[in-house]
Formats: C-alpha cells, sequence, structure tokens
C-alpha cells in the first residue's frame, strides 16, 4: 500500500476574517418625533411603535459620542395638547347625484 504524501503549499496562509466598517461601532438611535435615545435599534423601533403608534416616524443613527444636535432636538411643551386637526372647507356634494360626503 501507498503511503499518502503530504503536500506543502509555499503560499501564505490567508489571515482569519475579522468584522470591521462604520457598522461595527456603537450607535445610538434619535426618535424623529420625541427625541428620545435607545442604543439598542430594535428598542427604537418597539418605541415608535408602542409610544407613536399608528404614525410613520423616522429616526437618526448618531455614534453614541456624539452630542445630537439641536436641530434634532424637539420641545414637545410647544405642542398644543387637544388643538386637533384644523379646520377645512366643507366638502361639496357630488355633482352627478348631489350626495353629500363627511
Amino acid at each position: 500500500m501507498e503511503e499518502a504524501k503530504v503536500v506543502e503549499s509555499s503560499e501564505p496562509e490567508e489571515p482569519p476574517s475579522v468584522f470591521s466598517g462604520e457598522w461595527t461601532l456603537e450607535n445610538k438611535y434619535v426618535c424623529g418625533i420625541c427625541s428620545h435615545e435607545e442604543t439598542n435599534f430594535w428598542d427604537m423601533v418597539t418605541h415608535k411603535g408602542e409610544e407613536h403608534s399608528g404614525v410613520l416616524v423616522t429616526h437618526v443613527e448618531l455614534p453614541v459620542n456624539q452630542i445630537v444636535p439641536k436641530t434634532l432636538i424637539r420641545d414637545t411643551a410647544e405642542v398644543e395638547v387637544g388643538r386637533g386637526m384644523p379646520e377645512t372647507k366643507p366638502i361639496p356634494p357630488c355633482t352627478k347625484c348631489t350626495a353629500k360626503f363627511r
């Protein structure tokens, strides 16, 4: 029986793969409506769903050590509670059948 021959490669071995790049850095997420901050993306998704349900809300991703710019901070005290929708003109009736809409 023949013995197996060990062939040694003259090529250098590749270094192991490592995760790197901007996406590996820690980030914080700032809510676009109330400026609430979270350090976990899914916590921000949960916050938006629970606190602002039924509203399409954006958020901003920033490095953890970056100060949130004043342009992203909203003062919720400025919002008038209970103001509701602005007054609108009444919807005219249908010109074909004269049905009225609400």
